[in-house]
């Protein structure tokens, strides 16, 4: 009975472990992003704190610049403060909004449809925490952007060869 028992926690332990870690990457994010529901806070302060997470959560080998990751931010706390002006916002609700980050933060090697998905899940991330299009579609430029320098020179060449922008 205590070697099934025993078993059964050296089962359970390593599971935990991982289900820990794989929602701890971005609680810090998360965690910042409802803030921007505070209409008292400073954008500029959350921004920097945003900025600060997605570095930390980046891989050491793929880091994008300090100020590409800033520019993203920047534009996603002023989009998001807007959306969700007067709202309380549930941490959860962001957890879309940073997986795509942390998607696009560990890009580097993946095919380019899987970078773009990422992207587009951001955009539609944001319209349902009511963004508008406009908005969102300027934030998911951003993040390419970031993406971009990660994913090094074959996007780079591939938008420009397909004009996209």
């Amino acid at each position: 009975m205590e070697s099934n028992r025993s078993m059964k926690y050296a089962l359970a332990t390593p599971l935990l472990f991982a289900t820990a870690l794989s929602a701890q990457p971005t609680g810090k994010l998360d965690s910042d992003l409802t803030a921007l529901s505070n209409p008292n806070i400073s954008i500029a302060v959350v921004a920097g704190r945003i900025t600060d997470d997605i570095l930390a959560m980046a891989d050491k080998d793929s880091l994008p610049s300090r100020r590409t990751v800033q520019d993203f931010a920047v534009e996603l706390s002023k989009t998001l403060s807007k959306a969700i002006a007067g709202q309380t916002t549930p941490a959860k609700k962001f957890a879309p909004v940073s997986a795509s980050i942390l998607d696009v933060l560990q890009s580097s090697g993946v095919p380019s449809y899987r970078f773009h998905e990422s992207i587009d899940r951001l955009r539609d991330a944001l319209i349902a925490l009511n963004a508008s299009p406009t908005e969102a579609k300027i934030v998911a430029g951003r993040l390419m952007t970031v993406g971009q320098e990660i994913r090094g020179p074959e996007d780079h060449q591939l938008e420009h060869f397909l004009r996209i922008k």
